[in-house]
């Protein structure tokens, strides 16, 4: 009997393991959209990578910030002509630090520039971005 509880526990223990190298995957790839310079790419990862953080009861936060995503979610915010990109950003940073530790909370404001793109959102002429930059 202790065979097959062991068995299971190396089972439980693999699942584990594929689970994170799939999650270390889709981030990769989705750092890659959003470091592009196609504005629909970078959309288009900035989106997926919120609704990871959004979608998750235990969301990725550390292994976002792990894998870079805040400093390119910070320079997304810069893009004043892409206000549906600053949106998706600045939800994506507002789930880190409302859902995060201090730790991750600390990750993004100590960011450079992360606090002075999101008071600037506060003056945006779209609704849509002003309101998460507000979180």
């Amino acid at each position: 009997m202790a065979t097959v509880a062991h068995c299971r526990q190396q089972y439980s223990q693999l699942q584990q393991c594929l689970k994170a190298a799939r999650l270390k995957a889709q981030l990769s790839a989705l750092m890659a959209d959003i470091a592009s310079t196609d504005r629909v790419r970078q959309l288009g990862g900035a989106k997926r990578l919120r609704e990871l953080l959004s979608a998750e009861q235990s969301p990725p936060i550390a292994q976002v910030i792990e894998a870079g995503g805040v400093p390119w979610l910070v320079a997304l915010l810069a893009h004043d002509d892409a206000p549906e990109l600053q949106c998706e950003a600045a939800r994506a940073l507002a789930i880190i630090a409302l859902k995060g530790t201090s730790e991750h909370v600390a990750a993004v404001v100590q960011q450079e520039g992360a606090l002075p793109a999101l008071v600037r959102l506060l003056g945006s002429p779209s609704d849509n971005v002003r309101e998460p930059a507000m979180r």
